[in-house]
């Protein structure tokens, strides 16, 4: 008869390797700390384990999470709103004109999901069609391997480099040791060893 394991809710981690407390709380600073982050969520990453969105709502106050439907009506303003996607999967309806070092605060919104769902949840909204994107350059290397059937950033990678490129390196860091603890935890959970 196999044992119930108890897991956090938050983390999805064994409650003995729960990462929540050990979530950053990071005040942004440089142009970042003026910007909006909307984070779109695909229903399947929801219950996903290896989902790095949730660690990006438990370090970053300024995060707004919205489950992605089909017709879900976004109140975006037009002139500040970017969809962030990696620079060999733009779609090709959407413009790429972002100019990142602007001082006007921005909102971001970035899709968390795979990147196949992504480009799904993209053709699938028009205003997701209609927003400009910022191209997360192919130079940005990824160092999550929950995931290795995926290639390209994490959520939480994508947001550390738009952190960072609006001037706070700081920030940028400390999520992605965040997600490096992530991992080591998320291993252990795995192989069903202890800390």
């Amino acid at each position: 008869m196999a044992v119930e394991v108890d897991h956090c809710g938050c983390c999805c981690l064994r409650r003995d390797l729960c990462v929540c407390g050990l979530a950053p709380r990071i005040k942004l600073g440089g142009k970042a700390q003026s910007d909006q982050w909307l984070l779109l969520t695909h229903e399947r990453e929801v219950d996903k384990p290896s989902n790095t969105g949730k660690l990006v709502l438990s370090s970053l106050q300024a995060v707004q999470k919205l489950m992605w439907q089909r017709k879900l009506a976004l109140d975006l303003p037009a002139d500040r709103a970017v969809l962030v996607f990696p620079s060999d999967k733009i779609p090709e309806s959407n413009p790429v004109s972002v100019n990142i070092d602007r001082d006007e605060p921005i909102v971001w919104v970035v899709l968390d999901a795979t990147w196949q769902q992504a480009a799904k949840m993209v053709r699938q909204s028009p205003e997701l069609r209609q927003l400009p994107c910022y191209s997360l350059g192919d130079d940005i290397k990824s160092d999550y391997h929950l995931r290795r059937n995926q290639q390209g950033v994490s959520t939480l990678e994508a947001i550390a480099h738009l952190v960072s490129a609006r001037g706070d390196a700081c920030g940028a860091r400390q999520l992605l040791n965040y997600q490096t603890v992530f991992q080591q935890h998320w291993e252990l959970d795995r192989s069903n060893r202890a800390l």
